[in-house]
């Protein structure tokens, strides 16, 4: 059987392959003109499309800048005992009354004295060893209650030899402070500290140099209330009354300590201090006079009177000094305390 060819197939397949190839070409030009383009991106979600660049600048347009939010972990705030005996959570708003032992003794201490070290009230270290931890709030507010800023120790210094005999094991460990002097007027004679007058740092620097300025307890006292009442800062006020708290032997020495302790307490209160509790120390007051045999009632009123005249000298010492008097804050306004 003979097999029929069509005449025309063979050119219509080379018509085909013709078409297709034309069709391969056009597809690639399209290609590469695309290719020369500046292709067009969508914008992230989380970045908004910006406005096209212009050399004008619209005066009228309202500027607004997003701030930047950084996401941290924040521990849940530990219950632990604040200062003011409460079981409590801590809370860092800079108020000193709320510092804790927990928060506060953080410093890295030689092992046979840190035990020592965290039975100490931080309150009473803020004031005469500055071994602790502030937080920025915290100290931040310590510089407005003081007038001497903030120094505290940042390490001890266990390398130097010491003079005295120590029990085999023991070392003798200096502290090392943020700065080297408190305060810069510590460098200044005490001729240049009395030429300065009612400058209140002056006044505290030459009431903290007994061997220069001889000054009995009483005249001591005075020095530093008159300065902080210049400073209108009760820092250094209540820094006396935990001084004043040192046990001296006799009924009269001891007594005399609780009073001068509730008296300024009670002033330091008034002018801010959020550490200051005269409720605690009229108390601690009270018992001994009533174990003493004195009568509570009246030494309770006459140390009344004493710190409102106290508060009225120091009023007066400000007015007189700058014109203006000292700021008094009620309780329930400082500090939500």
């Amino acid at each position: 059987m003979n097999e029929q060819v069509d005449p025309g197939g063979g050119s219509g397949r080379r018509w085909l392959t013709m078409i297709a190839a034309v069709a391969g070409l056009a597809a690639l030009a399209l290609l590469f003109v695309a290719a020369q383009q500046e292709p067009t991106r969508p914008a992230a979600a989380s970045s908004p499309a910006m406005p096209p660049a212009t050399d004008k600048i619209d005066s009228t347009a309202t500027k607004t800048a997003e701030p930047t939010v950084l996401t941290v972990m924040v521990p849940a705030a530990p219950t632990v005992m604040a200062h003011d005996g409460s079981d409590s959570p801590v809370i860092d708003d800079g108020n000193l009354g709320r510092v804790t032992k927990s928060s506060y003794y953080q410093l890295e201490y030689p092992e046979e004295t840190a035990d020592q070290m965290r039975t100490t009230d931080p309150v009473m270290d803020m004031f005469f060893s500055r071994t602790g931890t502030l937080t920025a709030l915290q100290r931040e507010r310590y510089n407005e209650l003081h007038i001497v800023p903030w120094n505290p120790v940042v390490e001890h210094d266990c390398s130097v030899p010491s003079s005295e005999e120590l029990p085999p094991g023991a070392r003798s460990c200096k502290p090392v402070a943020e700065r080297q002097f408190d305060h810069p007027y510590s460098l200044l004679t005490t001729r240049q500290l009395r030429e300065m007058g009612n400058d209140p740092a002056a006044i505290l620097m030459l009431a903290k140099r007994p061997e220069e300025v001889p000054l009995d307890r009483e005249q001591r006292l005075a020095e530093y209330a008159r300065a902080s009442a210049i400073a209108d800062k009760p820092g250094e006020l209540l820094q006396f009354a935990y001084w004043a708290m040192v046990h001296r032997p006799g009924k009269e020495a001891a007594l005399r300590s609780k009073r001068t302790r509730y008296v300024l307490e009670r002033v330091t209160q008034q002018m801010g201090d959020e550490r200051s509790q005269p409720e605690a120390r009229r108390a601690e007051f009270e018992e001994a006079l009533e174990l003493h045999g004195m009568n509570a009632k009246q030494e309770l009123e006459a140390a009344d009177i004493e710190s409102e005249r106290l508060l009225d000298q120091m009023n007066q010492t400000r007015l007189e000094v700058l014109g203006l008097p000292i700021t008094l804050i009620e309780r329930e306004q400082n500090h939500d305390q």
